[in-house]
């Protein structure tokens, strides 16, 4: 086929030329008859590629896309002239390769190690500040320093060169103190961190450090060679040495001395006595009691409410008729309790009201002392009585009627259940309670799942306690019994279960531990 004034010249196998023209809808030819080729336009990406506008919109999981190709071309890459399109390149293992280009133009390659670091040059890049410029906090950026940890054989640097600070290997920084001579000096820096000072055949001097001296004698002795000269006053903090006298006032210094002294509510006087009497007590500075009062000192019991007729209050309490002591005896006067009244209280809701007894099967007149229960209804909703943990003060339940709810076994309850296929011998129904206590079985549920023959009993240590029971070879049958009087097993011993045959079977054991 060949291309004449834009026909497409289709030559016959009978040796005939048919002249075909190829046109759009618009009646444009659609050959190229530079090129001798027919104009394709893909309108699909399905069956010819991908084609999209340059600078428009583009629609997500809409659009579609064109994976991107490179080649393996690390022997002798070619490079390509201005203006060329060019396969880029990627490695052996399909990794793009990707250079960074400076503001010249220039491509520049990094330095990334086998952990995934990249070298990084301090002169170009990183952190810089101009020398003696400010520094604003939180604004400017920083750069950690770092040491290198070098104690083996550390190596100098000559004069002019750079060189890593050192470091311990807990990174802490190493600092040397270097004197006027430029001499370097390490200090001495015990367990506690004090720096040690060695002041032999060197003048040390002290300051007085703005008027105040401390001088520690490290928990031994302070030793002072030669004499001590102190110019100026010396504050002890103790008042100067004078005679004690009475009408001393409130000291407002350390007051150092035997000053034995009372204080009268104004000022402070000397405690008086002498050698054969010690110190002097003068009761009869104490107050005189009122003719006829309870007073006894300063105690005003006269101002107390009045009494009200009938009731239980003791009324006026005279200590000054009381009988005199019987000699030989702890007995002040004599406290008749025989003949105290007969009181009855009023009903209330006084806290501390007790009131009198009723005999048995009498009429319980009054307000008795009795013993009660907190009425619980039974419905399915937590009890108002109920107590938070264990050893805690409770009251004991009942019923409107005043029934108590009583559970028919102890609080420290326990079950076994099985459910398997195998054969039992001397299994672990519950181990030994521990000393003083026993073992109590209340119930005992058996079934089997096959027709096989099964019987089951129960042993403490190699005796039989309870059973053996036999179950016919009828595959459901059981055995459900409810001790109305539980088993008690021997104190502090195990009880185990053994069955006779490896069959499918169920079993449930409850009871409960107390003492006995």
């Amino acid at each position: 086929m060949s291309l004449v004034d834009g026909f497409a010249r289709i030559i016959s196998l009978l040796g005939g030329t048919l002249l075909v023209r190829a046109v759009d809808a618009a009646g444009d030819s659609a050959m190229d008859e530079t090129n001798d080729a027919v104009r394709v336009n893909v309108v699909a990406g399905s069956a010819g590629g991908v084609t999209h506008i340059d600078d428009a919109a583009f629609t997500p999981a809409t659009d579609d896309i064109v994976p991107a190709g490179g080649m393996f071309d690390d022997t002798a890459p070619d490079s390509v002239d201005e203006g060329d399109a060019g396969v880029v390149r990627m490695s052996a293992n399909r990794n793009l390769y990707v250079r960074i280009r400076d503001n010249a133009g220039n491509e520049r390659g990094l330095n990334v190690d086998a952990n995934g670091a990249i070298a990084v040059t301090g002169s170009t890049g990183g952190v810089t500040h101009i020398d003696d410029a400010a520094f604003t906090v939180a604004v400017d950026d920083i750069v950690p320093a770092a040491g290198m940890f070098d104690d083996t054989l550390p190596d100098s640097v000559d004069e002019g060169d750079a060189g890593v600070v050192r470091m311990s290997a807990n990174r802490n920084l190493y600092v040397r103190v270097r004197d006027n001579a430029g001499n370097e000096r390490g200090l001495n820096i015990d367990a506690s961190g004090r720096a040690q000072v060695d002041a032999s055949g060197v003048a040390v001097p002290v300051t007085d450090n703005a008027s105040t001296l401390s001088v520690d004698d490290g928990a031994g002795s302070l030793t002072i060679d030669g004499s001590v000269s102190i110019t100026g006053a010396v504050d002890t903090e103790l008042p100067v040495a004078a005679a004690l006298g009475d009408a001393t006032v409130n000291p407002t210094t350390p007051l150092a001395g035997a000053a034995l002294e009372l204080f009268n509510g104004t000022t402070w006087d000397r405690v008086r006595g002498d050698i054969t009497n010690g110190v002097d007590v003068d009761v009869t500075r104490m107050a005189a009691l009122v003719a006829s009062t309870a007073n006894i000192g300063d105690v005003d019991v006269l101002t107390l409410p009045a009494l009200v007729a009938g009731t239980a209050n003791i009324g006026d309490v005279d200590v000054l008729t009381l009988p005199a002591l019987v000699a030989g005896t702890a007995n002040i006067g004599d406290v008749d309790i025989v003949t105290m009244p007969n009181v009855t209280l009023a009903a209330g809701t006084n806290t501390n009201e007790v009131v009198g007894d009723v005999a048995h099967d009498a009429v319980a007149a009054g307000n008795p002392v009795l013993t009660c229960g907190v009425g619980e209804t039974m419905a399915d909703s937590a009890p108002g009585n109920r107590a938070s943990t264990d050893g805690d003060a409770v009251r004991h339940a009942v019923d409107l009627d005043g029934t108590s709810y009583v559970h028919p076994h102890g609080p420290q309850t326990w079950s076994y259940h099985e459910n398997s296929s195998a054969a039992l011998t001397d299994t672990s129904v519950h181990a030994a309670p521990g000393v003083g206590l026993s073992l109590y079985v209340t119930d005992i549920i058996c079934s089997t799942g096959a027709a096989t023959a099964l019987n089951i009993f129960f042993e403490e240590g190699v005796t039989t306690v309870l059973g053996p029971y036999y179950l016919e070879a009828v595959a459901g049958r059981g055995i459900a019994l409810h001790l109305q009087t539980p088993k008690k097993i021997t104190a502090n011993t195990a009880l185990t279960v053994t069955t006779s045959a490896a069959i499918a079977h169920g079993i449930d054991i409850t009871g409960y531990t107390a003492a006995g």
